[in-house]
């Protein structure tokens, strides 16, 4: 099995076992069910990621068969720090290239850390992934989810609770062993 292969597998398996079954994102089924999402590996390329970035969101806008791009950065960005990075030049790219309102990214990191809050809080796994990884979303599509969902407003709060009555040490343990199926709701 190629490494390719094995990152996709294991990033398909954390959507499925960990944001689908927990619910983490209730809109992730569909388009993970009807094999809508591209799967971009990026390559170490002297860290400087820019035209990765914005050929993704070309590639986005110009194929409606691709619902949502989750560009995954397996060899780079293994400090959080150095990712939040990352996360600026992926909003400067949509920025300086007039995609505002069209698109937009999520951020995934397997030590991702909501600010002001401590490394053992169990509600810093809603964005935590098996990769560093950016998600890549069409604005319209959030739109047309939320219309069939209703509000979202409670989502962060249930994650929250769900994730602390999962518990640090289980969570902590699924994600080290790439093993979210152990995990219940």
């Amino acid at each position: 099995m190629s490494t390719e292969t094995i990152i996709i597998s294991k990033t398909k398996a954390w959507i499925q076992d960990f944001i689908i079954k927990l619910n983490i994102c209730p809109f992730a089924a569909t388009v993970f069910n009807e094999n809508k999402i591209a799967y971009r590996i990026i390559p170490d390329i002297n860290n400087d990621h820019k035209e990765f970035l914005i050929s993704s969101i070309e590639e986005l806008r110009s194929n409606s068969t691709i619902e949502t791009s989750l560009l995954i950065f397996p060899g780079v960005y293994s400090d959080f720090f150095d990712y939040l990075k990352l996360i600026q030049l992926g909003e400067d790219c949509i920025h300086s290239g007039g995609y505002e309102g069209d698109y937009q990214f999520a951020s995934f990191h397997p030590n991702y850390m909501f600010e002001n809050s401590k490394p053992k809080d169990p509600e810093n796994f809603s964005n935590r992934s098996p990769y560093p990884m950016l998600h890549l979303i069409r604005e319209i599509s959030i739109s047309e989810a939320i219309k069939h969902y209703g509000p979202t407003d409670d989502i962060p709060f249930n994650n929250i609770a769900n994730l602390k009555d999962i518990g640090f040490d289980k969570l902590n343990t699924a994600f080290q062993n790439n093993n979210w199926s152990t995990l219940k709701k």
